[in-house]
């Protein structure tokens, strides 16, 4: 009898992990920079339960001391190793990629520079690093929507504003492969 409870709850955690391995979590994101205000959000859900909802707000860049301290890690003589752990990371970060679903893209940006000239030439420029962008995901990702980019020029004022919402999902399974090759690619270097 024992030995069939164990069987019993033996199978019914092996059934509980496959489950686990092919569920999917989904990952959005929300981004925005209103005024001189960046907010960064983040929700990660798993079969409808919220695991994470949180909000970051953003630092402008040369606050970071990342920023400040560049020049002497460039000089750096490991620098080389680093580069070639980096790319390592990057072909594991794109073997995720496509596994990767994107279900939801809305990212409209207004733009204006008080001169219509300069804001036609900005909105043109904005233009093609969205397509460029999108051209990547959708080599990348698997597209199951049809994303929504816009850019609005305003043409009469000194203007920025944009409003990125995401939402991606993959596989827990494909994530942990992932996520384990990326731990022995930095454990082999360090």
């Amino acid at each position: 009898m024992l030995l069939l409870i164990a069987g019993i709850v033996l199978v019914l955690l092996f059934l509980i992990v496959f489950l686990i391995w092919f569920l999917r979590i989904y990952i959005t994101i929300h981004y925005s920079y209103e005024g001189k205000e960046q907010l960064f959000h983040i929700s990660l859900s798993l079969a409808k339960i919220k695991l994470i909802n949180k909000d970051f707000p953003l630092e402008d860049l040369d606050k970071l001391p990342i920023t400040k301290d560049l020049e002497p890690m460039l000089e750096d003589p490991k620098i080389d190793s680093i580069l070639k752990t980096i790319r390592k990371g990057l072909e594991v970060v794109q073997s995720i990629l496509h596994n990767t679903t994107l279900h939801q893209l809305n990212w409209t940006t207004n733009i204006g520079t008080g001169e219509a000239s300069t804001t036609g030439v900005m909105s043109g420029v904005l233009w093609s690093i969205k397509g460029t962008i999108m051209g990547y995901f959708a080599e990348k990702l698997i597209l199951m929507c049809n994303p929504d980019i816009q850019v609005l020029p305003k043409f009469q004022q000194e203007f920025f504003e944009t409003n990125l919402n995401c939402m991606v999902s993959i596989r827990i399974g494909k994530a942990i492969q992932g996520i384990i090759k990326l731990t022995r690619i930095y454990k082999s270097k360090y």
